[in-house]
């Protein structure tokens, strides 16, 4: 549009406050610091409210402060035409509140911003009609096409056709006719079959719409014209929306999925206008005619060779059907001869299976009743071995209790400063007792063999300092009688051997008086 876009988009981004008196035109006064319009796109802007109503506008420039019923009859008159021309709600109700404002000079500014929200709203019918300057367009609503003449005349040769949307630059006219180019078409077409002007101008953005492209990085789509609405969606830079309403600052379009209604806001999109069809010349007719009857006989062939496809599949279905029928007869009596096959096998197998049980039960009782002897003879000798150890334990006890009676005697006698000092014990001393086993902590290895040679055994094998207690000797500890056979200790210290590493460390450390056998 060579700049028309731009500056269409350039207005969705003003903010229009009031309007104030400028020689004979009503101006627009935007926001300091927004507006950077030119005075020819200004200029453009008063036409637009010369457009609204003259009278209307005659009032505006002599300043109307009169009485109220005054201006309530000029913003009746620019109701009128609000619903003629089909105004925003946002102007009608401005309109509304200067009819019901009853001080005149209030009223005064409520009227021109409604006619600054009309003119905001509608740019795109002038934006619109500027682009069809020098073209006619066929209403987008017409349910016929355009003819498009040889000549002046509906008697000539037929060139081409326009159809409903379709635009064409006019070369010249005459009173009825339009002499026009469009696409690869040029001829006449009669001006009672085309619009052209303002009325071309509303009817193409009314009849094709216009579109909303995003000019941000993203932006969330509104369910409602307000921030604090809930967000249906987010668009992306470039997506585009068809346009619903237009509005100062929010725009009502279809969502992508062609039924939800959603708001954008109009400072973050460029509003596109409608892009016009081109007529079709009786060449690209006959073409497309052709190419229609070619693809028709193309579907026609598609078609008959899917009936064909489809009347071999049915008849291989029929075939497949009752050979799937013969085979399931087949297959049914192979089942009945089988089943009865099995029935006998069964049955001679249960036959067997009984006679075998009876068998099986006669072997288990034998075993029963030998498992039972057995068990006798078992418990028998249980009953013997627990006496035999009962009375070897009772020996051994006895043995125990004899011989701890004689080392406390021994020691007793040892502690008899009475008794000779040749007796069968000697007192060492009281000396630190811990405990050790095997294991790599304890002796940097786990081989379980003692310094002097011998195999480290639980009850025998304590570990001594060799020069104060050779090996071998007899050394007794809390009346029980140890060897000496390991190493690794100070004076005055045993290490009693045990078989886990965690019974050293809750056996602990203790004292206790020591004796050797001499």
């Amino acid at each position: 549009m060579k700049g028309l876009k731009g500056r269409f988009a350039k207005a969705c981004t003003v903010s229009i406050l009031t309007l104030t008196l400028m020689g004979s035109h009503v101006s627009t006064a935007y926001a300091a610091g927004e507006d950077d319009r030119t005075a020819d796109e200004t200029d453009w802007l008063y036409q637009d409210f010369d457009m609204i109503n003259p009278e209307l506008v005659g009032a505006l420039n002599q300043n109307q402060t009169e009485t109220s019923v005054t201006l309530e009859g000029v913003v009746s008159t620019a109701a009128d035409e609000t619903e003629e021309k089909g105004k925003t709600d946002r102007a009608s109700e401005m309109l509304a509140s200067a009819t019901e404002d009853r001080n005149a000079e209030t009223g005064t500014k409520k009227l021109r911003i409604a006619i600054g929200t009309f003119t905001e709203a509608n740019k795109a019918h002038k934006e619109m009609e500027l682009e069809l300057t020098d073209k006619v367009v066929v209403d987008p609503s017409a349910e016929e096409s355009v003819t498009v003449y040889e000549k002046e005349s509906t008697d000539s040769e037929k060139v081409g056709t326009m159809r409903a949307g379709d635009g064409a630059s006019v070369i010249s006219e005459t009173d009825d006719w339009y002499e026009i180019s469009s696409g690869k078409t040029e001829g006449f077409v009669q001006k009672s079959d085309v619009l052209s002007g303002q009325a071309a101008a509303v009817a193409v953005v009314d009849g094709l719409g216009l579109t909303a492209i995003v000019n941000v990085k993203s932006m969330n789509i509104r369910l409602e014209a307000d921030t604090e609405a809930e967000i249906l969606d987010v668009a992306e830079k470039s997506d585009t929306f068809k346009i619903l309403e237009e509005g100062r600052d929010w725009t009502k379009i279809l969502c992508t999925d062609g039924k939800t209604e959603g708001y954008l806001s109009t400072a973050c999109i460029t509003v596109e206008l409608p892009v016009l069809g081109e007529a079709v010349s009786v060449e690209e007719e006959k073409e497309a005619k052709r190419q229609a009857e070619e693809a028709a006989a193309k579907k026609a062939a598609e078609e008959e060779e899917s009936r064909q496809a489809e009347e071999e599949a049915r008849l291989e279905a029929e075939r497949l059907e009752e050979e799937r029928i013969a085979e399931e007869s087949r297959q049914a009596e192979e089942s009945r001869q089988a089943e009865e096959a099995e029935a006998a096998r069964k049955a001679a197998e249960a036959e067997a299976a009984r006679i075998a049980a009876e068998q099986e039960a006669i072997r288990i009782a034998e075993e029963e009743k030998a498992a039972r002897k057995a068990e006798e003879q078992r418990l028998a000798e249980e009953e013997a071995a627990r006496k035999a150890a009962a009375a070897e334990s009772l020996a051994a006890r006895k043995a125990e209790e004899e011989k701890a009676a004689r080392l406390a005697t021994e020691i007793a006698a040892v502690n008899n400063e009475d008794v000779a000092s040749d007796g069968a014990l000697q007192y060492v001393g009281n000396f630190r007792i811990t405990y050790y086993c095997s294991c790599e902590i304890c002796c940097g290895k786990t081989t379980g063999r003692t310094s002097s040679g011998t195999s480290a055994t639980q009850g025998r094998t304590i570990a001594v300092n060799p020069s104060q207690i050779p090996y071998g000797t007899h050394v007794i500890i809390n009346g029980h009688e140890y060897i000496a056979e390991d190493s690794g200790v100070g004076s005055n210290q045993i290490d009693i051997y045990v078989n886990s590493h965690d019974e050293a460390l809750k056996k602990g450390l203790s004292y206790s008086d020591v004796y050797i056998r001499k």
